[in-house]
């Protein structure tokens, strides 16, 4: 669980931070160990008998391509929602509040 946790925070805060400053070292640096305690985790969890996440699950095809189908659509619409919060931000000149709560009811 610290492994996930960790890598976790770090690539989010990475990316937040991308947000805020740019392409710093420090972000890449961030980001490289958190894609790094990443792949400890998935190492140890191939290992382990009693994994959080067991990859083994994995090769039911019925699984696999249904969390691929997921995928897409949830990553469009955060696409969206993403584009959406930037135009209300920048363009119709909201604070992030007011244009959190326009979001809410989507």
């Amino acid at each position: 669980m610290l492994l996930l946790s960790s890598a976790l925070a770090l690539i989010s805060y990475a990316a937040v931070d991308f947000a805020g400053e740019g392409l710093a070292s420090s972000n890449i640096k961030l980001f490289v160990i958190g894609i790094f305690f990443g792949l400890a985790f998935i190492r140890y969890e191939m290992h382990t008998s009693h994994p959080i996440i067991n990859f083994s699950s994995l090769d039911n095809r019925v699984l696999k391509y249904s969390i691929i189908a997921a995928f897409f659509p949830n990553l469009g619409y955060l696409s969206v929602v993403f584009l959406i919060t930037m135009f209300l931000q920048g363009v119709r000149s909201l604070f992030p509040l007011d244009a959190a709560m326009l979001l809410i009811p989507g």
